[in-house]
């Protein structure tokens, strides 16, 4: 329980700002920050540690003054990202960590270990956080930086007494772990941007590949799908059967009961659909109340046995609400990919099919036969 409390905790502080902006790259650079300034804490944190087991009265002091910067800086990007000023918590961020490197510079360390080379660091990270339409932020914030690495680069200052004391192997390593730890974070901030712009484009490709109102497949996803099928087809030898399927008077749900009750019998027969249909198998939203069918791997006969299970379980399935149950019928046309055919060529059978069930008084599944003409019914 304790550990499941925790992640959700972590998760929702991770997200806070996102409900802010629909823009998902705002969302995305709120989540970076969220990130910037948990590795800020655990860095803090982590040094710390190290320092108390070196046992340096100037290193301990160090760590010590760095903390209520820490702690400041999480609790301002956190307020402020809950507000919904998230330009605001950027800035909260870098001048946090800035404030923070010098203290730990200007009040124990002195140059001694090098830590004000950790504004190179700071000089870089504003391009994670900062949108590219804030780039003269940005563009500041990476100056600022760079100035303070500059200074202290050219003037001495006075560390704590107790850090002349470190030998010169100590001083080798704290060296070599500060450069480990910039490499560590940048590769982290760069690891986090790419993932979360894969996932960011992954789900903008399913949401362009998706029908809205039912979540099934669109038209744009059934023609990749169907194409490769084809090609995988042609390439096994292996039989391959198209369907096209439409609620017959669906208008007349509309002007009876309304659009919204139309969306409502889409949803339910999308999801009756999925369900009959075998895992292998596709069906998508192809028009206003058309349904395209993909079987792979199966002879018409089989296709037509499964079509009517599915045509008689449909006219048995009460649609609309409790208040208003409904009860609808479908359409359904087949078609085999024969050698000779292009993907249009069956395509048009599948729908020449589908409006000869219709010519034939609809709620019924027909298989092409050459002959079938198709107009509208």
């Amino acid at each position: 329980m304790l550990y499941q409390r925790t992640k959700q905790s972590l998760i929702a502080f991770m997200q806070e700002g996102c409900q802010h902006t629909a823009d998902p790259s705002l969302q995305r650079k709120a989540v970076q920050v969220n990130i910037g300034v948990l590795m800020m804490q655990a860095t803090v944190l982590v040094f710390l540690l190290f320092f108390l087991g070196v046992g340096n009265e100037g290193l301990i002091l160090s760590g010590l003054v760095q903390i209520p910067w820490s702690l400041a800086t999480l609790v301002a990007v956190n307020r402020a990202q809950h507000a919904g000023h998230l330009n605001l918590a950027r800035w909260f961020l870098l001048l946090g960590v800035m404030a923070d490197a010098a203290s730990a510079l200007m009040l124990a360390q002195g140059q001694v270990i090098g830590i004000h080379f950790y504004y190179l660091l700071f000089a870089i990270v504003p391009t994670v956080f900062f949108p590219a339409s804030k780039w003269r932020e940005a563009l500041l914030l990476s100056g600022l930086n760079l100035a303070m690495f500059a200074f202290f680069e050219l003037h001495d200052w006075t560390p704590h007494p107790a850090m002349l004391t470190l030998s010169a192997e100590t001083v080798h390593a704290m060296r070599v772990v500060m450069v480990i730890s910039c490499v560590l974070i940048v590769a982290f901030l760069m690891i986090q941007a790419e993932y979360s712009a894969v996932k960011k484009e992954a789900e903008l490709q399913r949401m362009a590949s998706t029908d809205s109102l039912t979540q099934l497949p669109n038209l744009r996803a059934f023609r990749q799908n169907y194409s490769r099928e084809v090609a995988r087809a042609r390439r096994e030898d292996s039989p391959l059967i198209v369907g096209m399927l439409d609620v017959d008077h669906f208008k007349r749900i509309n002007d009876a009961y309304g659009h919204p009750m139309g969306d409502h019998v889409l949803r339910l027969l999308a999801q009756v659909l999925s369900e009959q249909l075998r895992a292998s198998d596709l069906v998508a939203r192809v028009g206003g109340e058309e349904f395209a069918l993909l079987m792979p791997q199966t002879e018409l006969e089989q296709a037509q046995l499964i079509c009517e299970r599915l045509r008689i379980t449909v006219s048995r399935h009460r649609f609309g609400t409790v208040s208003q149950p409904l009860a609808i019928s479908v359409s359904i046309g087949l078609a085999r990919l024969e050698a000779a055919d292009d993907e249009e060529q069956v395509l048009r059978a599948a729908d020449k099919a589908l409006y000869q069930a219709k010519n034939e008084g609809r709620n019924r599944v027909v298989l092409y036969r050459p002959g079938f003409v198709q107009a509208p019914v």
